[in-house]
Formats: C-alpha cells, sequence, structure tokens
C-alpha cells in the first residue's frame, strides 16, 4: 500500500520544479525592477540638482554591445566635480547610444543629480519619464511575465496532483477542466499581448513608409555572434553589422545597418566585410525627427507589426481551442433525470 504514495512523491516534487524556477526569475527580475524605481524616485526627490559642463562624449564598444561614455563637471557646494554620470544609454542599439552622444555632446550644458556624501556620484538628466525608469519598468513587466508563468505551472502541477487522487471520475475530470482553462486563458493573454503590440507599433510603420530615402557610405563593419541554441546541437550564429556615414539637412551623421547574411563561421563573415569596399552606396531610409535611426531603403516596415499580429491571432486561436477542449464534467444524475 506504500509504494503508490512512495512513487507518486518524487513526480510531484518534479513537476513543481518549472514553477520554482520560472517564479524566482520573476521574482528576481521584479526585485531588481522594484530597487531601481525606488532608487531613482529617491534620486529625484532628494539628491540635489546642477547644472553641468560635458567635457568629454564618446562611444565605447566591445562586440555588440555599446555604451556612451560622458564626463560632466559641475559646482557641489564649494567643489568643482568631474565625474563619469550614471546613465542607461547602453547596449546594443547603436543608434540609440548615438544619439545620446550627440545629444550631450562635448562643450553642451546638461542637468545631473548629485549624491550630497558623494558628489562624484551623478545621475545624467533624470527625469520622471521613460528615460529614466524605462528599465526598471521592463524588468517589473518581465518579472511579473516569469511569475505568471511560474504560478501556471505551480497551478497546474496542483491541480495533477489533485487529479491523481480524485475519487470519482467526475472530480478528475473538475480537475482537468480547471487545468485546461488555467492553461487557455494564460496563453490567450500572451496572444492579445501580441496583437495589442502589433497595433500599437502599427502608426510608427505606417510612418517609416514615408521616411526619406538618402544614400549612405560604407565606412566599417563588425561581425557578432546573433544567437545561440542551448541543445546538443548548439552552434552560434554570426552576423555583420555597417557602419555607414551620411548626411541629412546639412549635418554629419554615422550609423548602422543590418548586412542580410548570416554564418556559423565567424571567418567567413569577416571575409564577406572586408570584401565590401569603403564607400559602398547603400541606399537608406531616416527618421527625420531621430536622424541616427535609420533602415535599410529595401527594409518593409510593416513586417515586424505583420509577424506579431499573425503570432498573436495564432496563439489567441490556439488558446481558444485549448478552452474549448476542456472536458466537461459529467452531469448528475438527478439533473439528467
Amino acid at each position: 500500500m506504500q509504494l503508490p504514495e512512495s512513487d507518486s512523491s518524487p513526480r510531484k516534487g518534479m513537476s513543481l520544479v518549472p514553477a520554482y524556477v520560472f517564479g524566482g526569475i520573476g521574482l528576481l527580475l521584479f526585485s531588481y525592477g522594484l530597487y531601481q524605481s525606488m532608487r531613482r524616485t529617491i534620486v529625484l526627490l532628494s539628491w540635489p540638482e546642477a547644472r553641468a559642463a560635458v567635457i568629454s562624449s564618446s562611444i565605447e564598444s566591445q562586440g555588440n554591445q555599446h555604451r556612451a561614455r560622458i564626463r560632466v563637471r559641475f559646482v557641489a557646494g564649494s567643489e568643482v566635480i568631474e565625474t563619469e554620470a550614471e546613465h542607461d544609454y547602453k547596449g546594443k542599439g547603436y543608434a540609440w547610444i548615438a544619439e545620446a552622444v550627440a545629444l550631450h555632446a562635448t562643450g553642451s550644458q546638461a542637468v545631473v543629480r548629485y549624491n550630497e556624501r558623494h558628489p562624484e556620484t551623478a545621475m545624467l538628466d533624470p527625469r520622471f519619464g521613460f528615460r529614466t525608469f524605462g528599465v526598471p519598468l521592463l524588468s517589473l513587466a518581465v518579472g511579473l511575465v516569469f511569475a505568471g508563468v511560474g504560478r501556471l505551472a505551480f497551478h497546474s502541477a496542483k491541480s495533477t496532483a489533485a487529479s491523481l487522487t480524485a475519487e470519482s471520475e467526475g472530480e478528475r475530470q473538475r480537475f482537468a477542466r480547471s487545468e485546461y482553462f488555467g492553461v487557455g486563458i494564460f496563453v490567450l493573454v500572451i496572444g492579445v499581448a501580441f496583437v495589442v503590440a502589433a497595433l500599437a507599433m502599427l502608426p510608427s510603420r505606417l510612418e517609416a513608409r514615408r521616411w526619406p530615402i538618402v544614400e549612405s557610405k560604407f565606412d566599417h563593419g563588425d561581425v557578432t555572434s546573433s544567437s545561440s541554441t542551448g541543445s546538443k546541437r548548439s552552434r552560434t550564429v554570426y552576423a555583420a553589422r555597417l557602419y555607414v556615414r551620411y548626411v541629412y539637412e546639412g549635418k554629419p551623421y554615422m550609423s548602422t545597418i543590418p548586412l542580410r547574411k548570416s554564418s556559423g563561421r565567424r571567418e567567413s563573415m569577416e571575409e564577406l566585410v572586408a570584401a565590401i569596399p569603403k564607400g559602398e552606396i547603400y541606399r537608406i531610409r531616416i527618421n527625420p525627427e531621430h536622424p541616427h535611426r535609420i533602415e535599410r531603403g529595401d527594409a518593409w516596415p510593416l513586417l515586424l507589426p505583420g509577424v506579431f499580429l499573425f503570432a498573436g491571432l495564432v496563439v489567441a486561436g490556439v488558446a481558444i481551442l485549448v478552452i474549448r477542449s476542456a472536458p466537461r464534467p459529467p452531469l448528475r444524475a438527478g439533473i439528467e433525470s
């Protein structure tokens, strides 16, 4: 009589592993986002503000990661402070970093807030807005998504365990129905989120079709690893990024466009980039409001919202099928009569 109990215990424990993993990741991301949000709120409410002069501004690149290095000089009390200001201008998006460097060019003025006890700790251009709170809010949102997946896995594991110990067929089907509905509703929310994201992107993507097209000249390129799978056949895929120079409304700019080829061998991509002659002409689309943001002239602006919309409709359709296929508990004898 003890054998079934000891056999189901390991399975029950293993079934809760995904719930703990996703829930733990969600908790960590949410905690990080909450900490950063609280820290930046404290900076805005309690750190004194100062006008600063930008004494140097440049882009530092390491592989496919870029970071703006912006040093400022300002007066804190009776001291003149020179320091590299904190900011969120870092990541894979070169255009975003280039915009920051152009906005805070050497010799320009900027606003900083600094720690009175340690004035060398200063935050660049803090404000209540997406620029300051974008990263923490994104971390909070992703944390909630992972926590939701963990909650769904926990509910599924509990329902499965309960159905195994149910005394009647009707009770087992009610547990199964509850599990179907839990999975279906969660997947439906994901599908709706994809559709909403597609509709939110659509106006800007339609506007991108009207961006002016100009000619740019190839300056140099680099090769980065774009993705790596985690299976037994894991391999890294290498992609190339082309740095192009162009002039818009009389001002020179440099930004990046992708090379539409990839390979599993870094050497072949490096040879491909090296074969491009300097000054090669590429037609690009330019965002008039943010000239560092460019796209290839032959790009399809509606491709991304189209993919999101298609994926959202497919996911929502699958969710509806899951909900509709939920087993129905048998009617009671009294109701049937």
